[in-house]
């Protein structure tokens, strides 16, 4: 679950490698709410940090490898990707740690970066961007995007035991383009298998699910 680096000629986001030829056709054709989902998503990842207090941050997350402070570390630096790939168009290499935003704390980078992506405007709704050597419709890279922050503002939450709920139609938009995303070729190197959900679940739990991540029980 790595930021967004450039390997060997293809795209390697924090959800899947070359976000596929769908995905783009999609764009194309207008058929993507890319930079709406992506706004959504980042009010969750907002939401989801305002449970952190900094006891929390050497807590286990969804995410083996990684405790809460790594995980939000992780997210500032997808976000500052996600800002340039839709703001300015083109996404470099993942940055190093030690930017000034990570020197305030874990929390406060991701904050401030997610600030930047809420304005009007800040996210462009048609034209390219550059990532490494590849290109991509500004709508694919901001829905690519949403689909990471929700599921990591879930993440977020599960750590701090304190629930996100990804709300059901933004779930369900990106439950429609997670099987683009995230494919057999590449879900052994980025999550878990599926994990089985009841037919009657939320859109967000059979979102996160999908991705690897054992929802809570249903409360009836």
């Amino acid at each position: 679950m790595g930021g967004w680096t450039v390997q060997g000629g293809t795209i390697e986001s924090g959800v899947g490698a070359d976000p596929l030829a769908a995905l783009t056709a999609r764009d194309t054709a207008g058929d993507l709410l890319g930079p709406d989902l992506l706004r959504q998503a980042v009010g969750l990842v907002l939401s989801a940090v305002q449970r952190v207090e900094p006891e929390m941050l050497a807590e286990p997350t969804p995410c083996p490898a990684w405790d809460l402070e790594m995980l939000l570390l992780h997210v500032a630096d997808s976000l500052a990707a996600v800002e340039e790939g839709a703001g300015a168009g083109r996404v470099g290499l993942t940055s190093g740690p030690g930017t000034a935003e990570e020197e305030h704390g874990a929390v406060s980078a991701v904050r401030i970066r997610a600030c930047r992506l809420l304005p009007p405007g800040r996210v462009r709704h048609a034209g390219a961007a550059a990532v490494g050597d590849r290109s991509m419709g500004v709508a694919a890279l901001a829905a690519v995007g949403a689909l990471e922050l929700a599921v990591h503002a879930w993440d977020i939450g599960r750590a701090c035991r304190s629930p996100v709920r990804i709300p059901g139609a933004l779930a369900a938009q990106l439950l429609d383009i997670a099987p683009l995303v995230v494919t057999d070729a590449t879900r052994h190197r980025l999550f878990g298998p599926p994990v089985p959900t009841a037919p009657d679940a939320p859109a967000g739990d059979r979102l996160v699910a999908r991705l690897g991540r054992t929802p809570p029980p249903l409360q009836h």
